[in-house]
């Protein structure tokens, strides 16, 4: 088995930034500050992040790399949590609008 250090690179990177758009650690000056700025980017361009894995994921799977069960899941699980991350935005517009109070409707 040849270990992807290239996509484990991407795939950990990817993963730290999507755990710190999901979920910010305690608040001391320090965790706060690097939890926005390496969970911005994750949290405000989800598709683009998700796309990058998947162009990484993709090269590492056609060339045999992804044979351990422990680099997919791991790979699984960040994809699974840009997507929550991307999921909110959509859910929130979708379901202010249909709840909105709408102008009052004609007098009778």
């Amino acid at each position: 088995m040849n270990l992807p250090f290239g996509y484990l690179i991407t795939l950990v990177l990817v993963a730290i930034c999507t755990f710190f758009a999901l979920a910010a650690p305690g608040r001391t000056r320090l965790l706060a500050g690097l939890s926005f700025r390496l969970g911005l980017a994750v949290n405000e361009l989800p598709f683009v992040v998700s796309a990058w894995l998947l162009a990484a994921s993709v090269p590492a799977f056609v060339q045999g790399d992804l044979t351990s069960p422990i680099i997919a899941g791991a790979a699984a699980l960040t994809m699974a949590g840009l997507v929550r991350t991307a999921r909110p935005a959509g859910a929130t517009c979708w379901t202010s609008t249909a709840t909105a109070p709408g102008p009052p409707g004609p007098r009778s």
